[in-house]
């Protein structure tokens, strides 16, 4: 583990190095709204980028329930070495990677909504799919579409935001979008863990009741 850590810190301080070698234009000045409860209106629950904001506030929630205990999951309860475990985390990557052009040019053509109602459902159930086989060929594919799918979402909830915010408020309204979802993911993950050594075993493995949760 010493030389994988590492590795990644060299990796972590040679993208470091790339990042200081580039340039920014200065920011244009932009004429903030008065009033903090009008600009805040701006991004509120009542505007579009508000309830998407919202929507993936309680996504993430539902997703980090379980987010954490994949891992355990398949290290611990099914006994996978660390090289199966691996691959299925990079099919993951892998999908993201090789889906990403097929979603713009869906966004492209049917529109930032379109794909995000498509690929919602599927996000959802991404924790439900790890009940359905422990065998390690299963878990790859079952990765793969996890990778796809929330590749189809970030990119078209993102362009949703970016293009649903005017330039005053266009900062503001990614960054409460960015809170809205990390902050779900650590509630999730608090409540995972919370519950974990406490839902019923209704499954071979306890953690398996978990994912259920999550995805329901």
């Amino acid at each position: 583990f010493v030389g994988v850590f590492l590795l990644a810190c060299v990796a972590r301080l040679v993208s470091a190095f790339m990042f200081s070698r580039m340039m920014e234009p200065p920011p244009k000045e932009t004429q903030r709204q008065k009033g903090d409860s009008r600009w805040y209106g701006k991004i509120g629950w009542q505007s579009p980028a508000g309830r998407l904001t919202t929507y993936v506030g309680f996504l993430y929630f539902g997703v980090g329930v379980a987010g954490p205990f994949f891992a355990i999951y398949a290290l611990r309860d099914l006994g996978y070495p660390y090289l199966t475990y691996i691959a299925i985390n990079v099919a993951s990557s892998i999908a993201t990677v090789a889906t990403l052009p097929l979603w713009g040019g869906l966004v492209d053509r049917r529109g930032n909504l379109w794909v995000l109602r498509i690929v919602s459902l599927g996000v959802s159930i991404v924790p439900m799919l790890w009940l359905v086989s422990p065998l390690s060929w299963y878990l790859v594919l079952m990765n793969v579409f996890a990778g796809a799918v929330w590749a189809g979402f970030n990119l078209a909830a993102l362009n949703f935001i970016i293009g649903s915010s005017d330039e005053n408020t266009r900062v503001a309204t990614i960054s409460y979008f960015r809170a809205s979802g990390a902050l779900g993911a650590f509630a999730g993950a608090v409540v995972g863990g919370a519950i974990a050594t406490h839902v019923p075993r209704i499954f071979p493995y306890q953690l398996m009741t978990l994912f259920l949760l999550s995805g329901m």
